[in-house]
């Protein structure tokens, strides 16, 4: 068997998966957050411009970040992005990143 012929096809494989993974990840443009606030020490509540909610959970509980604040340092100016985004809280400078970012139902009336 010749494995010269195999490999380029695991390359590309292993590109195209990484892009699918890509495609999948949740963004929310950071021009439309109007608001984001730490609900505890593992969620931050985000308001957009069109009323939405949206819940950024963070990959690790992440002390302190419901009391004393935090600051966001992009991976991405414009976005931010589940899986990448990362946060620093104020007082500790610890830093943690929003692991999944999900819509909130709106409320009923």
């Amino acid at each position: 068997m010749d494995l010269k012929r195999y490999v380029p096809i695991a390359v590309l494989a292993a590109f195209l998966a990484g892009q699918a993974r890509a495609a999948d990840t949740v963004c929310l443009d950071s021009r439309n957050i109007t608001d984001s606030r730490a609900k505890d020490s593992h969620t931050i509540i985000f308001r957009m411009i069109d009323g939405s909610r949206w819940r950024g959970t963070l990959a690790q509980d992440c002390p302190g970040l419901n009391y004393n604040g935090f600051t966001m340092f992009p991976a991405d100016s414009d976005r931010v992005c589940a899986g990448q985004q990362l946060i620093r809280v104020l007082q500790n400078h610890q830093v943690c990143r929003i692991d999944t970012l999900t819509p909130i139902p709106p409320r009923a009336p």
